[in-house]
């Protein structure tokens, strides 16, 4: 019992967040399809897949691995017609260009660095939590009484993605 509550005690003194299920479960089984409601998605394959960075913490590792599984048990190795690899990349160490970035939740600073990035590359950033919107985020998905999809209006407007006109349809501008 003693082991148990220092586990505990030392997981959540070095920092790590907690995680809903049920929301990681939603936005796997949602954002890979949204990267192809983006009309130019095609000309944002890596090696003719679309590949999807989850970006993480070193204490969310293991959150990580289990949003990628639920990814891969949902779709598989393909979306659409195209072939889907899900990379796991920690945020300090993002060096190379993907089709689209999951972001979990991250230290200040570090996601406003990233979501940039994603926007100069014409890339869609999602996260995990909608208060990252603020933070430059594109996409975050919220379960409270119901499901909402919200998109981040200024960066919608700032961004070279064109999203496919029906997506507005179903999603919130935050």
């Amino acid at each position: 019992m003693r082991t148990v509550l220092i586990v505990i005690f030392m997981y959540s003194f070095l920092g790590a967040y907690e995680y809903d299920k049920l929301l990681l479960r939603a936005e796997a089984y949602t954002f890979p399809k949204i990267v192809i409601m983006d009309k130019n998605y095609r000309q944002k394959l890596n090696n003719n897949s679309i590949e999807i960075a989850i970006l993480f913490e070193p204490i969310d590792k293991l959150v990580a691995i289990e949003l990628k599984k639920m990814i891969k048990d949902k779709f598989g190795t393909k979306i659409s017609t195209n072939k889907l690899e899900i990379q796991l990349v920690e945020f300090e160490k993002l060096d190379r260009k993907y089709s689209a970035y999951i972001a979990l939740k991250s230290k200040n600073g570090i996601l406003e660095k990233v979501s940039s990035k994603s926007k100069e590359q014409g890339r869609i950033m999602f996260a995990y939590d909608y208060q990252d919107l603020k933070r430059g985020a594109l996409v975050s998905l919220v379960i409270e009484n119901y499901t909402s999809l919200y998109m981040n209006k200024i960066e919608i407007k700032t961004s070279r993605i064109d999203f496919n006109s029906a997506i507005f349809s179903i999603v919130r501008l935050w």
